[in-house]
């Protein structure tokens, strides 16, 4: 409906019948104003020709008053609904530069934890790798010393075997020479 007004207003002035064109533009503002619609494209053509209507020369020779004042407290209307609406749209862009600086605190935490938990396995990897190692030269240590004490027992068995023979040798031949 309110193109239709404002083409019908254009349409007036283009004809010269100012009063119908006021009538056309002020029905847009009124429809406009009981929709809340103050921010439409509509709003914006009927108060710039509202206003071209004031200044018009021919308009105030027909003796034609537009009452202006009814029409800047509309437009001081529609001027705050844009800067409110401009308010909101900052702070939307606001909340969102928050939440992506919050997400990239999370992912820096997250990854930070991440990192912590990389270096304590690998340090929890290395304390069992020393703790391989160090079991594993314990074990060749006490391979070698047993294998040491094994070769000199078996040293000490070999000479033991021999004295024992030698001994009895000796026996066998005090009891031979005993009895001769």
């Amino acid at each position: 409906k309110r193109p239709n007004f404002n083409y019908l207003g254009e349409l007036a002035v283009l004809k010269a019948d100012y009063k119908a064109a006021l009538s056309h533009y002020d029905q847009v503002i009124a429809l406009s104003t009981a929709d809340s619609e103050l921010l439409s494209k509509e709003v914006t053509k009927a108060l710039d020709a509202l206003q071209n209507l004031s200044t018009n020369t021919p308009t105030s020779a027909s003796g034609l008053v537009v009452p202006m004042r009814k029409y800047s407290i509309i437009k001081d209307k529609r001027i705050k609904l844009l800067e409110e609406q401009k308010k909101l749209i900052e702070s939307w862009y606001i909340q969102e530069d928050v939440d992506k600086a919050e997400l990239e605190i999370a992912q820096i935490k997250e990854s930070e934890k991440y990192k912590k938990d990389i270096a304590r396995r690998d340090g929890q990897m290395q304390f069992w790798y020393g703790v391989i190692v160090t079991l594993l030269v314990l074990m060749i240590v006490v391979v070698i010393v047993y294998s040491n004490k094994l070769r000199k027992l078996t040293k000490y068995k070999v000479k033991y075997t021999k004295s024992v023979e030698l001994i009895r040798e000796l026996n066998l031949l005090s009891e031979s020479t005993d009895s001769a």
